[in-house]
């Protein structure tokens, strides 16, 4: 069956060919203009992937959490992946929007700053965020039934990834 003309036009545009990951990672940037981002409640943390510490940056509903001496222990946590096409965004551009879910939620959210491609080939940022889940998931102050992990665009991928590892390895199970 031959695809027409028009169909061949879409899938090329689709595919990506020629876009400059440079370019797109500056625009993405933009977002990291927030006049709002000295008020956000937040901390960075880190977990190991092997030799790699990944960068989760931790944001509070509130001035009260943010300020306890045990910040995450007993508490409902949103593990937050980034979306970004696996290779333009990062968590200083989500900013905004995890410090208002935390806000809107009562939740703390923990977004991670997996490795983007096409520097690092798949499957090293879903690792990097599998190795955060672990932790959590498997971290005796945070218990399994108060983290919830979402993501959007390719962080929804990767969430949804993540589980399927972590059902098929038996180490943790995501909702």
């Amino acid at each position: 069956m031959a695809i027409n003309i028009a169909t061949k036009a879409i899938l090329k545009i689709l595919s990506f060919g020629g876009i400059d990951v440079e370019v797109s990672r500056q625009l993405a940037d933009l977002k990291r203009l927030d006049p709002m981002k000295i008020f956000y409640k937040k901390m960075d943390l880190q977990v190991y992937n092997g030799d790699y510490e990944v960068p989760i940056r931790v944001f509070f509903p509130d001035e009260a959490s943010c300020l306890e001496k045990d910040q995450i222990k007993g508490r409902k946590i949103m593990l937050f992946l980034h979306g970004g096409g696996w290779a333009t965004e990062h968590v200083e551009n989500y900013e905004r929007v995890c410090s208002r879910m935390a806000q809107a939620t009562g939740q703390t959210v923990a977004a991670v700053e997996y490795r983007l491609a096409p520097e690092h080939k798949f499957p090293t940022g879903l690792m990097d965020c599998y190795a955060v889940a672990r932790a959590l998931y498997t971290h005796p102050d945070t218990m399994p039934e108060d983290i919830t992990l979402i993501g959007d665009s390719a962080g929804g991928n990767l969430a949804a990834a993540l589980s399927i590892m972590a059902r098929d390895r038996g180490e943790f199970m995501p909702k």
